[in-house]
């Protein structure tokens, strides 16, 4: 314990001494030392110098790098955008229907109209018409209607053989009475037509076709003469793909006909390719062909045909086809360009031995188009309109030999005026040297349209129709005559339009066939509402 006691006095005299030890004085009037921080501002860290290294030289570049950092070639300077060419084009609303009435002299009355839309995936389209006058001379009144409904449809990918291809179908009919008024008793006649077609245009893999099939009917009713009607079941095929620098494909085309009960079938099937260069492009085919004509004869022969286009430049043309073979010659065709027909006419194909076109087209602009042909034709069984008896036509069948030359040309002088003409003059004889009926020896038109302002527009035009012959032996004459038109066009609204248009100015007595005389001057007036 006494230990303990002597040892604390010990440590505590030595702390009591060190604390009566006065510091270091510094020398009067010496500088203040202050941290560096508060002196510049700037704080020092303590960190220990390293090793200092020895300068070395950059690596080296190879050759091709340095050509490749700076080519000693001149790089060439980017071509300025080129300047886009005009668009002439007229931007207009798109309505899905219209309605147009009009109504003209010898009581007229004109109405057409049509509506479109989507439904399902399909887009269906309908139109119809109808029109009537009470005639311009005795027995001359007419009635005219129709109807037509157009239905496509584009098929999804997801389909195998189907996918992305475009179908269509159509349904049409058609009414037409009037009076063959040459008569002394002028017998009502009732023409009446139905068509029904479906057809496919798509791809698989690499091979393009085309499927149609379609069936027409055609009856012909007349008082105090038979009934007579004429059916028509068609189905073609093309199926095409490209082979090497070609475009090569099959085709088939079976017409199964008949008229008043006889059958008179055309059926072709064959192989063409087309091919296309830098100026050039060629297309050709042949094939094989059996037709029947309505009296039972068997008729076999081979197609062949091709054509050339030369472009000789950006501003011209040049276009050359031949082609040999038989082509059909339905009924249909002979009531629609003649619809005071015989009912008792005899169906035959024509054979043309030789076809041979040639076409010359100037179009240094958009604005300016100018073409010129020529055309010569020997065909055997053409069929050649006779006079019938009781005001009726009939055909014949004989070789004819046909030159034709023909012009035309598109002028855009300005935005607001367009003048559009053409002129075809033809030399056609049958077999005895006597020049084919019907056949004008010039036909002539030509049109001035003008687009005052966007709201009005007028056109003028002209056709001229040369002298036929009616007969055989070319000794009754149809004259000539010319038909001076004009037409106008007032928009009152986006929706509604006013169009008036007047025929036939100059009084000119027009003959289509013989003892038929069409109506005389012809004014009407209407109105048209888009919706």
């Amino acid at each position: 314990m006494r230990s303990i006691s002597v040892f604390v006095g010990l440590v505590f005299c030595s702390l009591m001494m060190y604390a009566q030890q006065q510091p270091p004085s510094q020398p009067p009037n010496g500088p203040l030392e202050l941290p560096e921080f508060l002196v510049t501002g700037k704080e020092l860290i303590n960190v220990g110098a390293g090793t200092k290294s020895a300068p070395q030289r950059p690596p080296l570049l190879s050759a091709t790098r340095l050509d490749s950092l700076n080519p000693t070639e001149k790089q060439p300077i980017p071509a300025l955008p080129a300047r886009p060419l005009p668009q002439y084009r007229r931007t207009s609303v798109v309505w899905p229907g219209y309605l147009q009435a009009e109504i003209g002299n010898y009581i007229t009355p004109n109405v057409l109209a049509g509506y479109s839309f989507v439904a399902g995936g399909y887009r269906l389209d309908f139109s119809g018409d109808v029109q009537a006058s009470d005639g311009w001379a005795d027995n001359t009144q007419y009635l005219t209607t129709g109807l037509k409904v157009v239905s496509t449809y584009v098929a999804p990918d997801k389909f195998i053989f189907f996918g992305g291809s475009t179908t269509q179908a159509d349904l049409g009919l058609r009414h037409r009475s009037y009076r063959l008024f040459a008569r002394a008793d002028a017998p009502e006649r009732t023409h009446t037509s139905m068509d029904l077609g479906v057809g496919v245009d798509g791809k698989y893999e690499d091979v393009r076709y085309q499927a149609k099939a379609s069936w027409t009917s055609q009856s012909l009713s007349t008082s105090s003469m038979r009934d007579v009607s004429d059916n028509v079941f068609r189905g073609s095929l093309r199926a095409e793909q490209q082979w090497k620098s070609a475009d090569v494909g099959l085709m088939m085309d079976m017409r199964l006909q008949t008229y008043a009960e006889n059958a008179y079938p055309f059926v072709e099937a064959g192989a063409y390719g087309r091919w296309v260069a830098k100026t050039l492009r060629i297309a050709g085919g042949a094939g094989v062909q059996w037709a029947t004509s309505s009296t039972g004869i068997d008729r076999f022969g081979l197609g062949v045909g091709g054509q050339a286009d030369l472009f000789l430049g950006p501003d011209l043309t040049v276009t050359a086809s031949v082609r040999s073979g038989m082509r059909s010659v339905t009924f249909r065709d002979l009531v629609m360009m003649n619809p005071y027909i015989d009912d008792s006419v005899r169906l035959d194909a024509a054979y043309d031995i030789v076809d041979l076109r040639g076409t010359i087209t100037f179009h240094p602009s958009v604005r300016t188009t100018i073409s010129a042909g020529v055309r010569m034709r020997q065909t055997d069984r053409e069929p050649v309109w006779v006079p019938g008896q009781n005001g009726v036509f009939s055909v014949d069948y004989r070789t004819v030999s046909l030159l034709e030359i023909s012009a035309d040309g598109r002028f855009i002088i300005t935005p607001r005026d367009i003048v559009v003409a053409d002129v075809r003059m033809t030399n056609a004889s049958v077999s005895e040297a006597s020049a084919q009926t019907y056949v004008p020896s010039v036909r002539a038109s030509a049109e001035y349209q003008r687009t005052w302002f966007d709201a009005l527009r007028t056109g003028i035009g002209v056709v001229y129709i040369g002298q036929r012959w009616a007969d055989l032996t070319n000794t009754i004459a149809l004259s000539g005559y010319a038909d001076l038109r004009l037409n106008a066009s007032y928009t009152i609204s986006s929706s509604f339009d006013l169009p008036a248009r007047a025929e036939n100015l100059l009084g000119s007595t027009v003959i289509l066939w013989e003892g038929y005389r069409e109506r005389g001057i012809f004014v009407t007036v209407g109105c048209t509402w888009k919706f």
